[in-house]
């Protein structure tokens, strides 16, 4: 059982999206006046299809947060005589947010809760991922044969004939016994049959420890000459390549070390920025608050007037406005060194 009361001066139709997926244990009271009394035919579609209890409230208008006077007096009504303890307001006036301090710190309340969001879609939970539909494996891809040659390790589905003549390729090299005809065709081409016991002679010969030593001897002076050659040619193609290299190198060192000194320079600034900020309130006599949400409010601001309205929003009217006229004198100073990074 939820809840919403939506600010329509502020969210408009944007703010009933999703309401169309309430339930019937679901309450929504559309807080509206003579300043913002009309309605998108999607909102309307909606609030027809939503099987929750869905009341308009016609308030009065003619002075400023009029509407948000009368919301903040309902919120009350239910926090003391409601049984529903889960509100949510819509809306993105951060003004609301005092209703939730008093509440939770002036009257210690903990058995109600007060969220906000600017639509009702926001607060609805997300979609169960067992409503997705998943597309089935397609096995037949996985099913294609491979051919297993080296040569044509990429090659796929080939025919049983190439199989065939594969396979009596692989015979005929494990020394199988030779056709009538094929030993014609050798005889014919003058060829020397061989002769195992001296292929088995030489095998040894070659094995000897004293032809051996020879070949390792040769291969290290073959070895020696190569690398001198090739050293030499090294430096007779390309004598400048290593200054080259050189300068590109020097030059990027140098870039890093701009760009690291820049930026020790710029966290520098911004740490300065912060405790000359720090200071200024601490001597002003101002409570507890957020510096760090102040520095990024003066980073991010254009001009003073952008920093008062961002100051007021964020610590309310009077909270904000008491802070603003503390800094302003120092804004230009603290907006350069915040804004280094």
């Amino acid at each position: 059982m939820a809840v919403y009361l939506v600010d329509f001066e502020n969210v408009h139709s944007a703010g009933l999206m999703g309401v169309e997926k309430l339930s019937e244990k679901d309450s929504v009271y559309i807080f509206y006046s003579n300043n913002s009394n009309s309605m998108s035919f999607e909102a309307h579609a909606m609030l027809k299809a939503t099987a929750a209890k869905v009341v308009p409230l016609h308030v009065s208008s003619g002075n400023k947060n009029a509407l948000d006077f009368q919301l903040a007096s309902f919120t009350g009504y239910l926090a003391g005589t409601s049984e529903d303890r889960e509100v949510t307001i819509i809306s993105v006036d951060t003004g609301y947010t005092f209703i939730q301090h008093f509440w939770e710190r002036t009257m210690h309340c903990t058995n109600f809760m007060l969220r906000f969001a600017p639509s009702i879609k926001r607060c609805l939970p997300p979609e169960s991922m067992a409503t997705q539909k998943l597309e089935p494996v397609n096995t037949a891809v996985f099913a294609t044969p491979v051919r297993k040659s080296a040569n044509e390790a990429f090659t796929v589905g080939q025919s049983e004939e190439t199989d065939k003549s594969e396979q009596s390729a692989d015979n005929s090299q494990n020394n199988e016994p030779l056709s009538p005809a094929l030993k014609n065709t050798v005889s014919e081409t003058g060829i020397t049959p061989i002769n195992k016991a001296e292929v088995t002679e030489k095998i040894q010969a070659v094995k000897s420890p004293e032809v051996q030593e020879g070949k390792s001897t040769e291969a290290k002076t073959e070895s020696k000459v190569i690398e001198a050659v090739s050293e030499s040619a090294a430096k007779e193609i390309s004598p400048a390549a290593p200054k080259e290299k050189s300068k590109k190198s020097a030059a990027k060192s140098a870039a890093k070390l701009a760009t690291d000194s820049q930026k020790k320079t710029d966290a520098s600034n911004v740490k300065q920025g912060k405790n000359k900020l720090a200071a200024i309130i601490k001597d002003a006599g101002i409570g507890k608050v957020n510096t760090n949400v102040i520095c990024d409010l003066v980073a991010d601001s254009k001009d003073k007037q952008q920093f008062y309205t961002g100051m007021t929003k964020t610590f309310g009217m009077n909270d904000g406005l008491k802070i603003y006229k503390v800094l302003r004198p120092e804004y230009s100073n603290l907006k350069k060194l915040l804004s280094s990074t």
